[in-house]
């Protein structure tokens, strides 16, 4: 290990809004409809109900080789559900979470400062600086395509606006 490189260095959390890595369509008929019969927070256990509710209608190619759509499941499985619903969401959007500087992230953990909420990370330092690919945030969206909030799952990345 190079004790030079052990030094405290800061680095930004970015969403590039443009660089969008799938889109999954959300049938809210069928999501209010499964909600009357069972409560949506389970409803990550139920793959027949998942795949009749939420559609991946869009790959980008140049993160398609990222995750098949059986990878993309295991993420919609963890979505909270109820949420969705209750905030009308038509589509869910995921970007690539980036972290620009000279180090890899080990684990992060979330702190809170009056309204804004950030994420603390424990990093490994490099030699060269690069941007890193930290995780996968889900943006959602209403009909009118308009930005509703993030709906991330909860064991992946801890981020909350």
């Amino acid at each position: 290990m190079n004790i030079e490189l052990k030094k405290k260095l800061s680095g930004v959390l970015q969403v590039d809004s443009k660089t969008w890595m799938w889109k999954i369509n959300v049938d809210l008929q069928k999501l209010e409809s499964y909600s009357k019969t069972s409560d949506p927070r389970f409803l990550g256990s139920d793959l027949a109900s998942l795949s009749e509710i939420y559609t991946v209608s869009e790959i980008n190619t140049v993160f398609s080789d990222h995750a098949g759509v059986a990878a993309i499941f295991d993420d919609v499985a963890s979505f909270p559900h109820d949420q969705i619903l209750r905030k009308r969401a038509s589509s869910i959007v995921a970007y690539p979470l980036m972290f620009k500087g000279n180090f890899s992230v080990k684990y992060l953990e979330e702190r809170s400062a009056g309204k804004f909420k950030y994420a603390r990370a424990k990093l490994d330092v490099y030699d060269k600086d690069q941007d890193r690919e930290i995780g996968i945030i889900y943006a959602m969206f209403n009909e009118k395509e308009e930005f509703i909030g993030f709906t991330t799952p909860q064991s992946s990345f801890l981020l909350s606006i």
